[in-house]
């Protein structure tokens, strides 16, 4: 039986985070503050997002801080590619925990199906 599942992502642990960084390729901090253009600023997972003019911080609560001035400084798609790439790599631990394998297909959508085989 199939169960189509569609999820919110929160980015709430630092570790999925980077194993998502990982899994894109993108360069990340680990505890680092940075002092955004409007003078505020944020402490936790630095995350330099390809093409984007700013980097986005997650902190220690998963607020996701970061500017791309409606687009014009980064395109928002890649920030939902990092919560695509979030979302599987916290599948796939919580199944590593489950010791059931998981087999990942990339769709022609972009998007991916993960099946647990129990």
């Amino acid at each position: 039986m199939s169960h189509l599942v569609n999820i919110n992502i929160e980015l709430k642990n630092t570790q999925t985070a980077i194993a998502a960084c990982r899994r894109l390729g993108w360069k990340y901090e680990e505890n680092q503050k940075i002092e955004y253009h409007d003078g505020s600023s944020a402490t936790g997972l630095v995350i330099y997002i390809p093409e984007w003019q700013y980097p986005i911080t997650i902190t220690e609560n998963g607020t996701v801080k970061g500017d791309n001035y409606n687009g014009s400084w980064g395109d928002p798609a890649l920030l939902n590619k990092l919560r695509q790439a979030y979302g599987i790599e916290a599948a796939r631990a919580l199944m590593r925990r489950h010791t059931a394998p998981v087999v990942e297909t990339q769709n022609q959508d972009g998007s991916v199906t993960l099946t647990v085989k129990y």
